[in-house]
C-alpha cells in the first residue's frame, strides 16, 4: 500500500513539474527567439492523456500564466487611465463618457457568440467602473 501511495504522489509531482517546466520553457524559448515575456502565448490545450488530477494541475498552471498576463495588462491600462484623468481634469471633461464605453464594448464583442459577448461585456463594465473610480479619485484630490 505504501508503495502505491508513493507511486501516486510521484506521478502527481512529476506531472506538476512537467507542466510547470513546459510553461517556463515556452516563455524562455520566446525570449531567445527575440520575443518578450509580454508576448508569450500560453498553450491552452490540456493533455488528454493525463490523469484528472494532473490535467487539473496543468489547467490551473495555465490559468496562473494567463492571470499573470492579465494583471500586467490591467496595470498598464490603469496607468493610461490615470493619464486620461489628468487630461480630463485640465480640460474640465467629465469622467463618464458612456458613448466611449459603449464603443469599446461593441468593438471587443464583435464576432463573438452571445455567451462570450455577455462575459466580455460584464468584464469591461467592471473594468470601466474601476477606471472611473480611479479617475474620480485623482480629480477629487486635485480640487
Amino acid at each position: 500500500m505504501k508503495k502505491i501511495i508513493t507511486t501516486i504522489v510521484f506521478a502527481v509531482v512529476f506531472g506538476l513539474v512537467a507542466a510547470t517546466t513546459f510553461v517556463f520553457a515556452q516563455a524562455g524559448l520566446r525570449r531567445l527567439l527575440g520575443g518578450s515575456e509580454e508576448e508569450t502565448v500560453i498553450e491552452t490545450e490540456i493533455d488528454e492523456s493525463l490523469s484528472a488530477d494532473d490535467a487539473l494541475a496543468q489547467a490551473r498552471l495555465t490559468l496562473n500564466g494567463i492571470d499573470d498576463q492579465m494583471v500586467e495588462l490591467f496595470k498598464q491600462r490603469m496607468s493610461v487611465s490615470k493619464q486620461i484623468a489628468e487630461i480630463k481634469l485640465a480640460n474640465d471633461i467629465p469622467v463618464l463618457n458612456q458613448g466611449r464605453e459603449d464603443e469599446v464594448i461593441a468593438r471587443l464583442t464583435e464576432g463573438y457568440d452571445e455567451e462570450n459577448a455577455e462575459y466580455i461585456t460584464e468584464l469591461y463594465k467592471k473594468i470601466f467602473e474601476i477606471s472611473r473610480g480611479c479617475q474620480e479619485k485623482i480629480i477629487e484630490e486635485a480640487e
